[in-house]
């Protein structure tokens, strides 16, 4: 109020009216609105609808950069196809349902930015929608569909597969033509579900300590030497199947860091004082989810020193508030949170085999080529540390069902 009465010669009631329209617009963005709290004066919530534009603006500042836009120059063959077909029905204004399927490196990712470049240049409005924050991250102006829509996840039907050619790895044909296979489930023993690997990614001959140290010096080479950087870092990941396993590549390498450590203590506090001394240990090692990078990579980032509260659910079964949340060095990730991603360098740490369907080829698609990624299997996980098997769970009814939908 004091900001909004100084900057603009309004009376005490159009200033009541304009902060509680910046309110509006803070909860928007958090899925929440004003009207929801019970603080609203009486017919202000109308006069707030008149006015309700934000997401409109949000979405027409939204910088379309040259590489985007270049990138409909240098679709390939199927990219052009569906690219036409979409934009066909944007210029002509017809209702339409597209959807684009295809093995990891494809292009996918690739084609949603330019049309989303495509269609903003002209000034229309695109929503970025993804159902994971991760998969969000990756498109300009990109949101959750909970977010965005306020919608669960349900699961589509009829779906049809548009794309084929690995565009990751189109230098590297066996690679390219492995993966496929690896995809299908061919190779796979069916009895076990077990693959083999091919031996010029696999760290062999080590212990699971001396295997792991190998495998991150594979992928960090100089971070043991040099202090980090931002750069060197860049598009370099370790990949597992469990976050408990992912926490613990990250603390051995902040370990290893060169220089000073200072720590920033957060403060976790519950919403109910009555359970505060019970619960304070639990809240202390609860890690709810951070601002990922996408579109924001290199950009300096604002973390508000005010209390934040995570939605109380299955996770976070305490209600509580945390004021200053932790900045978390990372240099590893699930399997699963590596979807969309193009990497220069993949380690995959098969501490326990993979457990999902694909969830293998989600792991090796993510490099360029098969001399871009290097695989250690515990030997805790099979009982020998020269394995080079390792489970691929691929249930092919399900790529039968998706071939029949596409005939």
């Amino acid at each position: 109020m004091e900001d909004i009465l100084r900057h603009h010669k309004e009376t005490h009631k159009e200033s009541n009216a304009r902060a509680f329209k910046h309110i509006d617009c803070f909860l928007q963005s958090m899925g929440r609105r004003l009207h929801q709290f019970d603080v609203l004066p009486q017919n202000s919530f109308d006069r707030l609808m008149e006015d309700d534009t934000r997401g409109i603006k949000t979405e027409k500042n939204i910088v379309v950069s040259t590489e985007d836009l270049a990138a409909i120059y240098t679709l390939n063959k199927e990219q052009k196809v569906a690219f036409e077909m979409i934009m066909d029905a944007v210029s002509c204004n017809k209702p339409g349902c597209f959807f684009i399927d295809g093995p990891g490196g494809t292009g996918k990712t690739f084609l949603y930015r330019a049309l989303l470049a495509k269609i903003r240049s002209e000034g229309h409005v695109a929503l970025a929608t993804a159902t994971s924050g991760i998969a969000a991250s990756l498109l300009p102006g990109g949101r959750i569909a909970h977010s965005r829509f306020k919608i669960p996840l349900d699961a589509a039907e009829g779906f049809v597969c548009k794309l084929t050619e690995n565009m990751r790895a189109l230098l590297d044909p066996f690679f390219s033509s492995f993966l496929l296979a690896l995809g299908n489930g061919i190779g796979t023993h069916t009895d076990d579900a077990v693959v083999s690997l091919p031996s010029s990614m696999l760290i062999q001959g080590c212990n699971d300590v001396n295997g792991l140290e190998a495998l991150m010096k594979y992928v960090y080479p100089n971070i043991f030497v040099t202090p980090a950087t931002f750069s060197p870092t860049c598009n370099r990941v370790v990949l597992t199947t469990k976050n408990t396993f992912v926490d613990e590549i990250n603390d051995t390498l902040i370990y290893k860091l060169p220089g000073e450590e200072i720590e920033y203590f957060s403060l976790d506090e519950t919403i109910d004082p009555n359970d505060q001394a019970q619960y304070e240990d639990l809240l202390h090692s609860l890690t709810p989810n951070e601002i990922s990078y996408g579109e924001f990579a290199g950009k300096e980032v604002l973390l508000h020193r005010i209390p934040l509260q995570p939605p109380t659910g299955e996770q976070y079964t305490v209600p509580f508030k945390r004021f200053q949340f932790p900045i978390r060095l990372c240099f590893a990730m699930t399997i699963n949170k590596a979807q969309g991603q193009t990497l220069d360098y993949v380690g995959i740490y098969l501490k326990e085999p993979v457990f999902s369907h694909g969830q293998l080829y989600v792991a090796l698609s993510r490099a360029k080529s098969i001399n871009s990624i290097k695989v250690f299997i515990t030997g805790s996980a099979y009982g020998s540390s020269n394995n080079i098997t390792t489970k691929n769970i691929v249930y092919k009814e399900i790529l039968q069902h998706a071939h029949q939908l596409s005939m």
